[in-house]
């Protein structure tokens, strides 16, 4: 118990001081909408089944009119709380991990996460802060599914709270299945114990197949570009190719990038992503050999997390296709995972294990 709130203590320190320069900051693009929308409404309205108002994703305004209710037009309080909210979804990366990894190698799993720019648009932007709380939440919901029923249920009040954050939290109960794998459980055992994550999960499609479907998005997009499957597949492929680009170089991230449907091209990047899957399946057997299977199933949720891209990327033609990071936040928390979990098997095999780590690890960061 006193490990944990050194974590917090930590992760609150790194957050503040990472992002010092951010709370001078103004407010920027659709805040000044968001603000314009919360006068003279009250936070009810956000749940109403007008489908102008989204309402399937209320709680992303529910965060931030909280936040004008408090603080109006001041956003220097606004980027406090975003910075404190984003400290406390690090700790509570960090409280998951711990269930399958040593305690220190998740608080540098938690610290990635926490300063790694992809992820800042939960501070710099400041109706991002919904993030955030989706990430507690999906951490939460996680890490209550192990329990005895009813409490199990909370698990799945949590799992609930996430999806009303955003639509990319569907991916909980993949993410339940791995942690379950993790712990040496077999796949039946997994999906008994998820099975709440599940049924919660069936009831949300059925909710979505009538409130803004797919098809008035994803397949209605497609037909009306005249895409064909292998276009479709390529668009995606350029899109995900420049999201991994800036894992690695971090400079030039956007809150949104979008690029023209790929038609002429689209050979070049179906290749390109059958070398890449090739290589990474060759690389997971790899994995799988060396038995370092927690990092192999770290991979495969960063990989589950990008699947919202498929949705997405088509959701607005006029723009082309188009990618915001952060749908693949909670995919951040496996390539986190994965990468201090390979580096600590590194330094483990070739010894110098704190000099190396900490080295490698301050070069990460």
């Amino acid at each position: 118990m006193k490990n944990k709130y050194i974590n917090l203590i930590i992760l609150l320190f790194v957050g503040f001081v990472v992002y010092a320069n951010s709370l001078r900051s103004p407010f920027m693009l659709d805040d000044y909408g968001f603000f314009n929308q919360f006068q003279g409404s009250s936070i009810l309205s956000h749940f109403s089944p007008d489908p102008q108002r989204a309402y399937y994703r209320p709680l992303a305004h529910v965060v931030p009119h909280l936040n004008y209710l408090v603080f109006k037009m001041n956003p220097v309080c606004y980027h406090m709380v975003n910075v404190l909210l984003l400290s406390l979804a690090a700790w509570s990366v960090v409280l998951l991990l711990s269930m399958v990894m040593a305690g220190r190698l998740a608080l540098a799993a938690g610290i990635l996460f926490l300063v790694h720019p992809i992820n800042s648009i939960m501070v710099n932007y400041i109706t991002a802060s919904v993030f955030a709380v989706q990430i507690m939440c999906m951490c939460l919901a996680l890490y209550c599914m192990t329990l005895s029923f009813p409490r199990v249920l909370i698990g799945n009040l949590f799992f609930i709270l996430a999806l009303l954050c955003h639509e990319t939290s569907f991916m909980i109960p993949f993410y339940g299945v791995l942690l379950c794998l993790m712990r040496e459980m077999n796949l039946k055992k997994a999906l008994n114990i998820t099975k709440w994550l599940w049924l919660t999960l069936v009831l949300y499609m059925l909710f979505r197949a009538f409130n803004a479907p797919l098809s008035k998005s994803l397949f209605h997009s497609i037909a009306i570009n005249g895409l064909s499957l292998g276009e479709s597949l390529a668009s995606v492929l350029q899109l995900l190719s420049w999201y991994i680009q800036k894992l690695f170089y971090p400079v030039g991230i956007f809150l949104m990038w979008s690029k023209p449907f790929v038609h002429q091209a689209s050979v070049y990047w179906l290749t390109i992503g059958l070398v890449c899957c090739v290589a990474l399946g060759v690389g997971l057997c790899y994995l799988w050999r060396v038995k370092q299977q927690a990092v192999l199933l770290f991979i495969l949720w960063f990989l589950i997390g990008l699947l919202p891209v498929f949705l997405g990327a088509f959701a607005t033609p006029y723009m082309g296709a188009l990618l915001e990071p952060h749908w693949f936040i909670p995919a951040t928390v496996g390539l986190f995972a994965a990468s201090v979990l390979l580096v600590s098997h590194l330094v483990q095999k070739f010894l110098w294990q704190h000099i190396i780590f900490a080295v490698v690890f301050g070069i990460l960061v």
